[in-house]
């Protein structure tokens, strides 16, 4: 599913989720947000991330490939709500790589560049 760069700037995250709900035709509670993000084209990885388990999700695209990164240690409940919030990023943003946490939002230059590192390497397992 693709949406046009013009709707992307005019449009409210809401919009969003409402558009991507209508073209899949979901009109039931629970949301399928693993299967919206696959057909979307976005793999994702479940992995527990370092530290102190702030870190909830990140999105790394690169030559083509999506992969959406989830903090296997958080609860089901947080894991799902981290990947629609990345599902949120794959379709209005630009960029390659998006680090979402719960808690801290100024780390280090050392430590951004190990999540960095660390993410890379799970989408090396993804056969990214």
């Amino acid at each position: 599913m693709t949406i046009q760069r013009e709707e992307k700037k005019a449009m409210t995250p809401e919009q969003h989720a409402q558009k991507i709900l209508s073209e899949l035709k979901i009109r039931e509670a629970p949301v399928p947000v693993e299967d919206i993000a696959a057909r979307l084209g976005a793999k994702i990885s479940f992995e527990p991330f370092e530290g102190k388990g702030e870190l909830s999700g990140m999105l790394l695209r690169d030559k083509g490939q999506t992969v959406i990164g989830i903090n296997s240690s958080h609860p089901t409940v947080r894991q799902r709500f981290s990947i629609a919030h990345e599902i949120g990023h794959l379709v209005m943003h630009q960029g390659s790589v998006y680090v979402d946490q719960t808690v801290r939002f100024n780390r280090d230059s050392k430590s951004s560049m190990a999540i960095l590192k660390r993410f890379r390497q799970m989408a090396l397992r993804q056969n990214f």
